[in-house]
């Protein structure tokens, strides 16, 4: 997810950027924005479900993703129907607010784990 943040980024900027208008820049930025730190998220999921082997914190890590396909994704296609100039159906306007309500729900989450599972490591020392 990192890396295909980067290349996207990395592309928007170099060839994208002439092409689309500035808001639709603007909103390509911003999915890239949110996919790159929702990577670092993932990551943080994972690695703390490793520690704490908390339900919650793996689904944590699902939301996040989902949340990725969904509210940067929809952006993505958006964007790319723009460049090929092609109608963007209404619906892919529906789907990004979704992907942000998935975004809630990872961090809602994984602050959620966190204190079952400190509580729990307490109580075996």
């Amino acid at each position: 997810m990192g890396l295909t943040g980067v290349v996207l980024g990395a592309f928007g900027t170099h060839l994208f950027k002439p092409l689309l208008l500035p808001e639709t820049f603007s909103g390509f930025q911003t999915a890239t924005y949110y996919q790159l730190f929702h990577a670092l998220a993932i990551i943080c999921a994972g690695i703390m479900y490793r520690h704490y082997k908390n339900k919650k914190m793996q689904l944590s890590g699902y939301f996040f993703m989902t949340g990725v396909v969904l509210f940067s994704g929809s952006i993505y296609a958006r964007v790319f129907m723009e460049l090929l100039e092609l109608e963007k159906p209404f619906v892919l306007a529906l789907i990004t607010p979704v992907g942000g309500i998935f975004f809630m729900l990872g961090w809602l989450y994984m602050f959620l784990s966190l204190p079952t599972s400190l509580q729990s490591e307490r109580e075996s020392e």
